[in-house]
């Protein structure tokens, strides 16, 4: 409503600059001043806001490679941003707990073994009435149970890999595909279970979350498209908090953003950006000065220069964005002051 009211007034001459109407300049004039012109362009996007931001993994796109037996490290295998493969070994580690497990998996193998030739002999006893049925039955059940702690123990052991000649030792597999983030192990150093290897990115994805000041909570939505100064957009809001932190009185805005050439952790800008009304200009920033409290801009017309007020949106990279602008204006880029100060001189 606000930028529809702006432009009407414009239109019916509600709102007048302060300085004169209309300034007579010849081309010899504006070139001696230094003048020079630039079409007003459409403009495609407006900046909604600019704001500083840090790089995180994404919650559904990175994975924390876990260390199922402790050990101390005896090789690095993969290093910092390497991309990976499925089953590719990451480290590797000399480890009591890993021979222990391949000790007691052994041993679930042999009465695994034993529980299936018992189940198997007393179904066949029980298909010539040898047996009762409730012994069938018990050696059943045994074998359920024996096959149940059979696949922990397998399930424990699938993400390692045997080392050729160390019985001690084993390697930790790559669940899946893509790139080493944080690995934070060190050669030589003691490890419990439990701990994460590396982080692996399995994505081509990073966040980027931003501190949103109360100014901005309820302006920006999800889905608006999101860019690094300078650059195409490539992003998009994936999400904005409408509850300001006690601590930091600001809402958490997280961006999504291709992960080519960022790393986690970087901190950088982004710009929101959105979609300008249809009659909104994109003119050089240098073109927009201030008379009066009011906006304006030079326009061209025959025989000189009119300043033309305008109201601003935002900006979209080194440009102003205004409406009150024709679609075939031209404004002044250089030589603004100099119009300025003819003008004020007009009767």
């Amino acid at each position: 409503m606000r930028r529809s009211v702006f432009a009407l007034a414009v239109l019916f001459g509600l709102i007048r600059p302060a300085l004169a109407a209309d300034i007579g300049v010849s081309p010899e004039q504006a070139a001696a001043l230094g003048v020079e012109t630039r079409p007003a362009e459409p403009a495609a996007v407006l900046v909604a806001a600019r704001l500083p931001a840090t790089l995180t993994l994404p919650g559904s796109g990175a994975q924390a490679v876990v260390l199922p037996f402790g050990g101390v490290v005896t090789r690095l295998l993969a290093q910092e941003g390497e991309a990976i493969q499925a089953g590719q070994a990451l480290v590797e580690l000399h480890s009591a707990e890993y021979l222990a497990a391949r000790a007691a998996q052994r041993d679930r193998q042999a009465r695994l073994d034993q529980a299936r030739q018992q189940a198997a002999r007393d179904a066949a006893l029980l298909a010539e009435g040898i047996v009762p049925a409730r012994q069938a039955q018990q050696s059943q059940a045994a074998l359920a149970a024996v096959q149940a702690e059979f696949g922990a123990g397998r399930e424990l052991l699938a993400s390692t890999s045997e080392v050729a000649g160390q019985p001690a030792a084993y390697r930790l597999l790559a669940p899946a595909a893509g790139t080493v983030h944080e690995g934070a192990l060190r050669l030589g150093e003691p490890v419990a279970a439990g701990i994460a290897a590396a982080l692996l990115l399995s994505g081509d994805r990073l966040w980027a979350e931003a501190q949103l000041p109360p100014t901005l909570v309820g302006r920006l939505r999800a889905g608006q498209a999101v860019r690094l100064p300078g650059a195409e957009p490539a992003g998009r809001v994936i999400a904005v908090g409408g509850v300001l932190d006690p601590m930091s009185r600001a809402a958490l805005l997280r961006a999504e953003l291709p992960a080519a050439g960022l790393a986690p952790g970087q901190t950088l800008e982004i710009e929101i950006l959105d979609t300008p009304p249809a009659d909104a200009r994109r003119v050089p920033a240098a073109a927009v000065s201030r008379e009066g409290g009011q906006e304006l801009v030079f326009m061209a017309v025959d025989g000189g220069f009119r300043p033309q007020p305008v109201e601003r949106l935002g900006s979209d990279g080194d440009a102003a964005v205004v409406l009150g602008l024709p679609a075939d204006a031209r404004v002044v880029t250089r030589g603004v002051a100099a119009l300025k100060a003819l003008a004020r001189q007009e009767p």
